[in-house]
């Protein structure tokens, strides 16, 4: 396995310690805010550093694939492995689902940093694989201006 190159904007300083925790990822310190970029081994790993950086009190500003540059995150568009819109739709309500033949991709918008964890830890219970998942500012709501919540 290559892991998943990712990449963290956490608003806040990493308390003392917690660099030892986080030490695979690169890591730029700056006045208000830390970035963290790198490979972690899988979903479970980049779950473990989320985690730790909100358990440290720090605010995730956003996160995404490395070399993404960071924005607010407030939209998330999640590819998970399969055909599992009747499923994704229940568990996200009110999130704009949409089927592939390999993949289904949910879009949600997102009021909190403790929706992003919310979102996380409902397809972490469905043991599904993230394909692909994207946070960042919102396109303007899904629809002709319309925004849906995790609810």
């Amino acid at each position: 396995m290559t892991g998943i190159d990712v990449c963290i904007w956490a608003e806040g300083n990493l308390p003392e310690g917690e660099e030892q925790e986080i030490a695979d990822l690169g890591m730029r310190s700056h006045v208000d805010h830390v970035v963290l970029e790198g490979a972690v081994a899988d979903q479970a790993a980049l779950m473990g550093v989320l985690e730790r950086l909100h358990r440290a009190g720090m605010t995730i500003r956003e996160f995404g694939p490395a070399g993404h540059r960071p924005e607010y995150p407030r939209h998330a568009r999640l590819s998970v492995v399969g055909q599992v819109g009747d499923l994704l739709g229940t568990v996200l309500h009110g999130a704009l689902v949409t089927e592939e033949p390999a993949t289904t991709t949910a879009e949600i918008d997102l009021t909190s940093d403790d929706d992003v964890f919310d979102l996380l830890r409902r397809i972490e219970t469905l043991g599904l694989d993230i394909r692909a998942l994207r946070i960042g500012r919102s396109p303007g709501g899904i629809e002709h201006g319309e925004h849906r919540h995790l609810g």
